[in-house]
């Protein structure tokens, strides 16, 4: 495949594990500075999707970017970029910086809209701020569970809801 001619959208060829059961992928380009995609994977009835650092689009407040959403539909675990809180991303936090828009990361409030509008089962943020602690990575997702409960959408549910960590192993197929 020559990644060179990567659209905005690309389902690739049904791919085979060996044991006659397809493997569906399918990426997905960001809204990043820098050129980043988003996965998806279908295996097995299971869906996995993954947001790599990527920047919601202006108005998220009326919901997601509907590809990205597309991406997650349905998800049975879904991992996203999960870098700021929104007042971080707007620089309003105690000590943050100016701004962060236009940096290409996502934030709890635009997760939580994410989830909901895509019905994603298992949600994992990635991609945390290094200047954060592992206190604040984890108060952040609690963020997110906490927005996602008081969304008013057909979609809502109690999801789970973490902070992905290095050595963290999920399993889709359960």
């Amino acid at each position: 495949l020559d990644f060179h001619t990567i659209y905005d959208d690309l389902s690739l060829p049904t791919l085979d594990d060996g044991l006659g059961n397809p493997v569906e992928i399918r990426c997905l380009r960001q809204n990043h500075p820098q050129e980043t995609y988003g996965w998806e994977i279908c295996y097995l009835g299971k869906k996995f999707a993954f947001g790599a650092d990527n920047e919601p689009f202006a108005g998220f407040e009326k919901g997601c970017d509907p590809n990205l959403v597309e991406l997650f539909r349905g998800a049975d675990v879904g991992i996203n970029d999960g870098q700021y809180s929104f007042e971080q991303y707007l620089g309003r936090e105690q000590n943050a910086e100016p701004s962060h828009r236009g940096w290409g990361h996502a934030f709890s409030e635009s997760n939580a809209h994410l989830i909901v509008e895509a019905g994603v089962k298992r949600f994992f943020t990635t991609h945390h701020d290094p200047a954060s602690s592992d206190k604040r990575v984890w108060e952040l997702a609690d963020k997110t569970r906490g927005l996602v409960l008081n969304l008013p959408h057909p979609n809502r549910r109690c999801v789970e809801i973490e902070a992905a960590y290095e050595g963290l192993t999920i399993n889709v197929l359960e």
